[in-house]
């Protein structure tokens, strides 16, 4: 059988060594680390409900539906999730953008200002 993903809106963030994420914990080296400077950073973890996971620079962190947050990464979740406006449509990537406005330029018959202008002869 094939299964789709329910439509369901999350919370996500993109985490970097140096930003702060609810429930991500980060280990810096101290003490137990003399071989390195103290406040280096070494490694990232949140923990999900599936146990520990490490969480590593370009990953997202996601909230799900119940709260809970795991790690995600990029091209995962590239390939399933689609960033949303504050009114819950999918946002417009640039190209869209573009596009609909130029549709919008063509319905106003803006072009017609163009006539007057002269145009590169045609070979």
């Amino acid at each position: 059988m094939k299964f789709r993903k329910k439509p369901v809106v999350i919370e996500a963030e993109q985490y970097f060594p140096g930003r702060t994420i609810e429930g991500v914990v980060v280990m810096l080296a101290g003490s137990h680390h003399p071989d390195l400077p103290e406040g280096t950073y070494i490694k990232a973890w949140i923990d999900t409900l599936e146990g520990a996971m490490e969480v590593m620079a370009g990953d997202w962190v996601i909230t799900g539906v119940k709260g809970e947050k795991y790690p995600c990464k990029p091209d995962i979740f590239e390939a399933t999730y689609e960033a949303m406006n504050d009114s819950g449509q999918p946002e417009l990537t640039l190209a869209q953008r573009v596009i609909g406005n130029w549709d919008n330029f063509v319905e106003d018959d803006s072009l017609d200002d163009l006539d007057g202008i002269p145009q590169e002869p045609q070979p």
